[in-house]
């Protein structure tokens, strides 16, 4: 599959500023050469087929040269990525990042309860090289988290159809009007129209990069598409103007001024007279005059300006409430792949190092439990760019981590506070043994729990923002 690189300055055409195509089939080909050979250099480092070829066991082959082979591989393949792709390879790169720990982590203690820490196979370098291969070769697979038109589909789809909308209006009214055409009101909407086009891809290619794999980039879009919106409002027809300010009525009841807000709605209407007494009633009806005419169809575009920076404003909240915890993982998850490594470096035995998994995903598994429980009750859905799933990866990774701790804290504490002056050191191997720690399943599994109810102030304000963006519109856009 072709991949063509929208971005601005990357590729593009010198004679019209289009996007041109990179070798992406090309790109793809040598990806799935680099990703064969590193497969067959985890087998021999791995000594899976050294029964069938002594030779794999030559003093040569050793850890050392198998790890640079593979970071020098797995470097080519980073290097192509950037060439092939550009940035939308980088944001995928980083939209994946915070799983790869875990995923290293995974495979070091895979290799190291399964397999001894023989000559070739060296669970650290071994898993560190699994996890950074599968970093930089799962990319391509999964550049859809980078685009516009498909990290997050409802949001993009209603985007286009607004904008198309909003397109075939400009249009209208350019053709219709030619002194509308050549109003400064027009021409700011032409802007915007263009840069939602070119981002969305509305007749070429919709455009990709770290903006859409964090999800800011929507936030821009829909602040520019409301800036569109708020310009046409004086260009429209007078009882399109009229029914989306009382429209707008309706939705601003929520906001702190908002009684002042319906207030100048209605003031605003009155000046054009008995054309809108279907509409609003006021007692003291205005005279319609071209200046109050103007000046109310400026109070309409101010008012529908407040309730879109309330929208975006919760929006762009939830978002940075994402990326952050997504920011924690990535941190929680390095720490643990580094705990893991110390305690195979170390090499305690391989019986407690799968008994702490076992306390951890029962941890984990409990915490998922509580994850999804909260969530059912969390209210109506509405899109979160991504929020759910960050809490369920945070939640996974730190109701884990909690339920060994715990472990480890619900053994040494009775012998901490025994004694003033406590000098027995913890055995780590009757703690991570499932048939010595009789207690230690429960114990895990209730400590799994810890995460939810510390981390439920950030599930509170996340689903207070989402129910005030549920009761914003009668028709909620999302």
């Amino acid at each position: 599959m072709d991949v063509i690189d929208s971005q601005p300055g990357l590729g593009s055409n010198a004679e019209d500023g289009g996007p041109v195509a990179r070798p992406g089939r090309r790109a793809s080909i040598v990806f799935s050469v680099l990703g064969l050979g590193l497969g067959l250099e985890v087998l021999v480092w791995s000594r899976v087929m050294a029964n069938a070829y002594p030779a794999l066991n030559s003093p040569w082959l050793t850890n050392g040269g198998f790890f640079i082979l593979s970071i020098a591989l797995i470097g080519v393949a980073r290097g192509l990525g950037s060439w092939a792709w550009g940035e939308a390879y980088g944001a995928t790169l980083v939209a994946i990042g915070p799983v790869i720990p875990f995923l290293a982590a995974m495979v070091i203690m895979f290799l190291y309860v399964r397999q001894g820490s023989g000559a070739h196979a060296d669970p650290v370098l071994l898993g560190v090289s699994v996890g950074l291969a599968a970093w930089v070769l799962a990319v391509p697979p999964l550049m859809w988290l980078a685009r516009a038109d498909t990290a997050q589909t409802r949001s993009y789809g209603e985007l286009v159809q607004r904008t198309s909308r909003a397109a075939r209006r400009l249009a209208w009214m350019g053709e219709t009007d030619s002194d509308t055409a050549t109003t400064g009101l027009f021409v700011q909407a032409q802007s915007y129209l263009e840069l939602l086009q070119r981002e969305l891809g509305i007749g070429g290619i919709p455009a990709s990069g770290f903006r859409y794999a964090n999800a800011t980039g929507y936030i821009n879009l829909w602040r520019a598409l409301h800036r569109l919106e708020e310009s046409l409002i004086p260009l429209l027809p007078r009882p399109e103007t009229f029914a989306a300010a009382m429209y707008d009525a309706l939705r601003i009841g929520h906001l702190p001024n908002g009684p002042k807000l319906i207030e100048k709605v209605h003031r605003a209407l009155s000046a054009f007279g008995d054309a809108t007494t279907a509409i609003c009633a006021p007692a003291t009806p205005a005279t319609a005059s071209d200046g109050s005419e103007m000046t109310a169809l400026a109070v309409l575009m101010e008012v529908r300006h407040a309730i879109n920076v309330d929208q975006d404003d919760i929006w762009e909240r939830l978002v940075r409430q994402r990326n952050r915890l997504l920011r924690t993982v990535l941190v929680t998850s390095l720490v643990g792949l580094l705990l893991v490594g110390v305690a195979v470096a170390f090499k305690i035995p391989r019986e407690s190092l799968a008994s702490a998994a076992v306390f951890y995903l029962v941890g984990a598994l409990i915490g998922l439990f509580a994850r999804l429980r909260a969530e059912n009750n969390a209210g109506p859905a509405v899109d979160d760019y991504g929020l759910f799933e960050a809490r369920l990866l945070a939640t996974l990774l730190l109701s884990g981590l909690a339920s060994v701790v715990g472990v480890i804290v619900v053994n040494f504490a009775p012998e901490f506070f025994a004694s003033s002056t406590p000098t027995a050191a913890l055995d780590l191997n009757s703690v991570f043994s499932i048939e010595h720690n009789s207690h230690g399943l429960l114990t895990a599994a209730l400590f799994g729990l810890t995460p939810e109810l510390l981390t439920g102030w950030l599930s509170k304000q996340s689903n207070d923002a989402m129910a005030q963006l549920a009761n914003t519109d009668p028709a909620p856009r999302t």
